[in-house]
């Protein structure tokens, strides 16, 4: 379980909200999930961001990279693009930072 800190995730999650998170490894996410990861400069403290495309895929417009995904990385953003802290300002996430999949609010629905 992690408590999710901020408006990152908003209006999918808000700040306070406590989320289920399966474990999984970076070969077992699909673009769209919801993923809790080790951010690569905050060593402890976790971030919660949908996954938009995996190694191998085209990278996204309005991040600075081109090309494509290289193996080991993630492309994640979060919901709410005004105030999150994420690929479009920090580039790939490590894959190997994983946690895994968040799936459900506690009290809530499935993400």
């Amino acid at each position: 379980m992690v408590t999710v800190q901020g408006e990152s995730m908003t209006p999918t999650l808000a700040d306070g909200d406590r989320v289920l998170v399966r474990r999984r490894r970076p070969g077992q996410v699909s673009r769209g999930d919801v993923v809790v990861l080790e951010p690569p400069r905050e060593p402890g403290r976790w971030n919660v961001k949908r996954v938009v495309a995996l190694p191998g895929d085209p990278v996204p417009d309005g991040l600075r990279e081109t090309g494509t995904v290289p193996d080991g990385a993630l492309v994640v953003l979060g919901d709410n693009p005004g105030g999150s802290a994420d690929s479009r300002q920090r580039g790939f996430f490590p894959a190997d930072q994983l946690l895994g999949v968040a799936l459900r609010r506690l009290g809530g629905q499935a993400l």
